[in-house]
């Protein structure tokens, strides 16, 4: 994943600058200090930065690195990524790094609030293991169209749809796998063989209905 040089800030964000909010929980909190080493701003893209036009939507797009202290949390964040989303307006894409190494890439799709225009709002948790920026997207009319063509990275086999519906597909295959996983649990645990004839029917029927997701 490469960004121009002229988009380059690292600039380091103390991590109390977000949690020490009025409102944020206790078990939040402890997460930014028990994982999390550092956070960084590590490009900021911008009319200024690419020379592509804001809109009212999007006005800039920031890059934020994230060290781990250790891999077992990189499953555990989004709790964090969602109190940095909400600090700030702009579409975030999230490097997570572990020994220095990036391991992971998540970004949330985001809208206005439309009570508030300085907040957003934080649909779902996008994530890819590599990422790979194409000449097409730094071709984008403006950043409204460089953040969305930035979301269909993350969502491979949605093409054809328009953003929002793709975001839909998403969060619905989402929530079967997560389903998936819970009853493939169950029945490894259940001893009856009727309850387990019973799981392995609900299995079944999810894994079809994956397989005809797209």
């Amino acid at each position: 994943m490469m960004f121009p040089k002229s988009t380059k800030l690292v600039k380091n964000i103390p991590k109390n600058t977000f949690y020490e909010r009025a409102d944020m929980t206790p078990s939040v909190k402890r997460k930014f200090v028990d994982y999390v080493i550092s956070i960084y701003l590590a490009h900021k893209l911008s009319k200024d930065t690419l020379n592509i036009k804001p809109t009212k939507n999007v006005e800039e797009i920031f890059v934020f690195e994230i060290k781990l202290k250790e891999i077992k949390y990189l499953d555990k964040i989004e709790d964090i990524l969602s109190v940095i989303d909400k600090s700030i307006p702009y579409p975030i894409l999230f490097v997570i790094l572990f020994d220095d190494k990036e391991v992971m890439y998540k970004i949330a799709y985001k809208q206005r609030n439309k009570v508030d225009a300085d907040k957003s709002v934080v649909d779902v948790y996008l994530s890819l293991d590599k990422l790979e920026l194409n000449k097409k997207i730094f071709n984008s009319l403006n950043l409204e169209i460089f953040y969305e063509r930035l979301l269909r990275l993350f969502l491979e086999g949605y093409d054809k749809l328009d953003i929002a519906e793709a975001i839909y597909k998403y969060k619905n295959k989402l929530a079967l796998t997560k389903e998936l996983e819970m009853l493939e649990k169950k029945v490894i645990q259940e001893k009856q063989p009727d309850r387990q004839y019973e799981l392995h029917k609900q299995i079944k029927s999810i894994k079809k209905e994956l397989k005809n997701h797209n």
